[in-house]
Parts: structure tokens; sequence; C-alpha cells
């Protein structure tokens, strides 16, 4: 196996499938087509036996927003700390103690569903509306150097398939264009 070290995210381009692990060994992303596609990693140690091309940066997307800043009665701190304990709601933010709780069972999901759930509990640093925090964790993960393929399967891992949020999120997701 190849060892990847990811210090900023990148770009590469594949050919016919990939398949990459994280650091833990755990499936971090695949994807399987006929000819060349173009893919991100974000920071981090990966593993693969798969032959791809690495770009001089990263692939960036337009992302249309719909969401208008509500709430204005906070400031996103520099460092917000993660703590798993049970909780009912899977994630949940305390905005005046810059405090995460996640539920443990996540734990067991790929580490860019932790990812996801995090991204959007810092979006309530500016928004009230569940949809606009998804809409924030969608753009902030695109810009981080996950794939849409990625952040498509988190919404629906944390949300369930028959949740409006999912189909949102991926037309989001298909109408944010590579440049």
């Amino acid at each position: 196996m190849r060892k990847l070290e990811i210090d900023k995210p990148t770009g590469f381009i594949g050919n016919n499938d990939v398949l990459i692990y994280d650091d833990k060994g755990r499936k971090f992303y695949s994807f399987q087509t006929k000819g060349e596609f173009k893919f991100n990693l974000p920071v981090g140690v990966y593993f693969t036996n798969s032959e791809f091309k690495q770009c001089p940066k990263m692939h960036t997307y337009e992302f249309k927003r719909t969401r208008k800043r509500e709430n204005y009665n906070f400031k996103e701190p520099e460092k917000v700390k993660v703590i798993f304990a049970t909780n009912p709601n899977k994630a949940s933010v305390f905005l005046t103690l810059h405090r995460i709780v996640i539920d443990p069972s996540f734990l067991k999901y790929p580490s860019y569903v932790v990812e996801y759930l995090i991204s959007h509990e810092i979006g309530h640093y500016y928004y009230k509306t569940e949809e606009f925090c998804d809409e924030f964790a969608q753009e902030r993960m695109l810009k981080r150097g996950f794939n849409k393929s990625q952040i498509a399967e988190c919404s629906s891992s944390t949300l369930g398939l028959n949740n409006g949020r999912v189909h949102t999120c991926v037309t989001n997701l298909k109408n944010a264009k590579m440049k």
C-alpha cells in the first residue's frame, strides 16, 4: 500500500476507479466510472493501491448559496472543543461554551461524517435554520477538499434517506460546478 500524506487540500485525477483508506484502515473515498475523473483529498494521511495523478492544486467548486446570516449574537471561535458523549440529538453545539457534543455512535462512521456534523454545528454560529447549517457544512467541506459523493453520504447517513433535507443537499451538490 502506498502512503499519502496530504498537508493541504489537494486535487487528483483518477482513471476508472479509486479506493483510498484513512489512517485507521477505514474506507475513506472510492469512486468508479469509465475514464478519467477528478477528486480531492483533504488534509490527512491515507493509504491506497490505486493509481492516480496529483494535480498542482485542489479542484474548486462554485457553490450557490441560498442562506443569509441569521445569528449575529455569536462569532465563530478559532477553536471549538468537540466531545463525544451520549446525545439524543446526534450532535449539539453550545455556542457560549464553544463546545460541540457528538453522540459516540458516530465514531463507527467514516471520519468525514463526523466532520460534516462538526461543520453543521459550527454553522449555528451564523444560522438558526437547520437547512442553512446543512448548506454551510456542504460548502465548508467542499472548501476543505471533501468530495460531493462523500458529502451526500454524510447527509443521508446523519438524517436518513427519507428526510427532505437530504434531497436539498443532493440538489445543492449537483448545482455546485467544478471551476
